[in-house]
């Protein structure tokens, strides 16, 4: 089937990008909007009743026609047929791997499984067996009580020897024959009962020991037999891996287990069935030209992640960024804006000094400590302001996009008691952020635990089973031109806690403006540490700055 969309875009007028879409931080072009907008047209026909991420490859054939590629990150599952489909549409590029292969080694894997696994319940339930087991429990348990109840006699017969002896001492010394008699029958008893609790022991643990030997033969059988099991699904997922084998443009071929030999990690699940790896692949087997490229997502919003309908989103982190970095190879990319320092012109602002410690106004676009690529930061700033001093400069971070105040530590003394106000929660901070959109609400409190998302890093999600408690409360200050000015005070402090509570579905449900994680670029993102209030930690005396937003 050939999956090429020809798209209604006049090349002679209209400019075509010049560098490939960085995919993991990226506003989509035109072209891509074009493409996007014509699949969403076949989406809506679909009518899905779920969320999913779907993606475009703008691409040009072997004669210069322009067109796009299109599919669905991992699957549509299965639906009824009163809903017109039961699969994913015809013309959606196709997954890397051959899902019919795959199917029919799965559903044999499924059927050995299933097999091993009646075997094991059988040997599970043999009469003989739990028979067995009953008694061993049983026997460890009396074993457990009997020698308990002996250690206790022991005990209690070492307080009447000691008392024994005592009281001969305050009638006779050490020598004489009266105490020596005695002293000897005692010594006699101790030894008399420490053999007769050795022999208790050992008639126990040779009980015991009798019972696990009729025991182990089905033990054996189970371990064996389970062993099989994840010996099959081993096999299963090695066979897995091997299918995929993604081509980048100067025609070099690698399997995900190549790919994945450096990473830290093995392939997680669904690794090669993304959107963008497919499109790309296609695109190389067929001899078409990648032009620029975009993932969105369509649908109901994710329980758990920013995802909302019709926005564009980066590739995921940890399947796709080491798939795309062998298959991007060759093109000419737009430049990873983040290894450009985007505060190199920008001016850290000392609000505030003394002896013991400082607060500045971080400019946005400056790291709070440095970053792997950049060392420009406020650390390594103030580190050059102050180099008389020996501290652990930076007390807390402001993410790097978020502009505002910062207390600094001078010392490590200072360092210490400054971290304590933090932990105590004796420090009060108030945000300011710029709403992408008007709220309902004008105050109240965001309660969204949230954990970070494995697959996405730095991103964050709402996680209630294992998110850390995350508060924070806010309150409307007005409206601007369908954008709501509003100030946020954090109750807890966990990463990029006002950024998610204000995009959520469950909470603002309204990114903050510029937001490129979890909302839509901007000129900057619109969050400002406007104020801070803390008791000086060696003065006592009351500190409170604030400073005003530069939007």
């Amino acid at each position: 089937m050939n999956y090429f969309n020809e798209l209604d875009y006049d090349i002679d007028k209209n400019e075509l990008p010049k560098e490939f879409t960085y995919p993991f931080y990226y506003i989509p072009q035109d072209v891509v909007k074009l493409a996007a907008s014509d699949f969403f047209l076949q989406l809506e026909k679909l009518n899905l009743p779920f969320g999913k991420m779907f993606g475009v490859l703008v691409v040009q054939d072997k004669n210069g026609k322009l067109g796009y590629l299109k599919t669905v990150s991992g699957k549509i599952p299965s639906i009824r047929e009163e809903n017109n489909y039961s699969n994913e549409p015809d013309n959606f590029v196709p997954p890397i791997a051959n899902q019919s292969d795959l199917q029919s080694i799965h559903n044999q894997t499924k059927k050995d499984v299933a097999f091993l696994e009646k075997e094991l319940i059988s040997l599970k339930e043999d009469i003989k067996y739990k028979h067995l087991l009953n008694e061993l429990d049983q026997l460890v348990l009396q074993s457990k009580e009997d020698i308990s109840k002996l250690k206790a006699e022991l005990k209690t017969a070492k307080k009447n020897r000691d008392k024994k002896r005592n009281e001969c001492k305050e009638k006779y010394s050490e020598d004489d024959l009266v105490y020596k008699n005695l002293n000897e029958t005692l010594i006699k008893e101790s030894l008399f009962l420490k053999h007769t609790l050795k022999e208790k022991e050992n008639d126990w643990n040779k009980k015991i020991s009798d019972v696990k030997k009729q025991v182990q033969p089905f033990q054996i059988e189970i371990n064996d037999l389970q062993e099989k099991q994840k010996q099959i699904l081993q096999e299963l997922q090695q066979y897995k891996l091997e299918q995929y084998h993604f081509l980048n443009p100067k025609g070099e071929r690698k399997s995900l287990l190549e790919i994945f030999k450096d990473q830290k990690y093995k392939p997680p699940a669904g690794s090669g069935d993304c959107a963008a790896p497919k499109l790309l692949n296609y695109a190389f087997q067929n001899q078409l030209t990648p032009i620029a490229m975009g993932e969105f997502w369509w649908g109901k919003p994710h329980k758990a992640l920013i995802r909302k309908h019709k926005e564009f989103y980066p590739s995921c982190t940890s399947r796709c960024k080491p798939i795309l970095e062998h298959m991007l190879k060759g093109l000419n990319l737009q430049p990873n804006p983040m290894l450009i320092n985007q505060a190199s012109n920008k001016e850290l602002q000392v609000v505030f000094e003394d002896e013991f410690l400082a607060i500045v106004n971080k400019p946005f676009g400056l790291l709070s400590v440095p970053g792997k690529n950049i060392s420009d930061s406020v650390q390594a700033r103030v580190a050059k302001l102050y180099p008389n001093y020996q501290g652990p400069f930076i007390v807390h971070r402001l993410d790097q996009s978020t502009s505002g105040l910062m207390i600094i530590a001078k010392t490590n003394n200072s360092h210490k008691k400054l971290q304590r106000l933090f932990i105590d929660k004796e420090v009060k901070k108030t945000y300011v952020a710029l709403l992408d959109g008007i709220i309902s609400s004008k105050n109240g409190i965001i309660d969204l635990p949230l954990k970070l998302d494995f697959h996405n890093r730095p991103r964050q999600m709402v996680c209630y089973s294992a998110g850390k408690p995350s508060k924070t409360k806010y309150k409307v200050i007005k409206e601007v031109n369908g954008k709501t000015l509003i100030h946020f005070s954090p109750i807890t402090g966990r990463t990029h806690q006002l950024r998610m509570h204000a995009s959520h579905q469950k909470g603002l449900n309204t990114p903050i403006l510029g937001d490129t994680l979890y909302g839509t670029r901007d000129k900057r993102l619109y969050l400002h540490a406007k104020s801070i209030e803390f008791t000086h930690p060696f003065t006592k005396n009351k500190i409170y700055f604030e400073i005003d937003e530069e939007f």
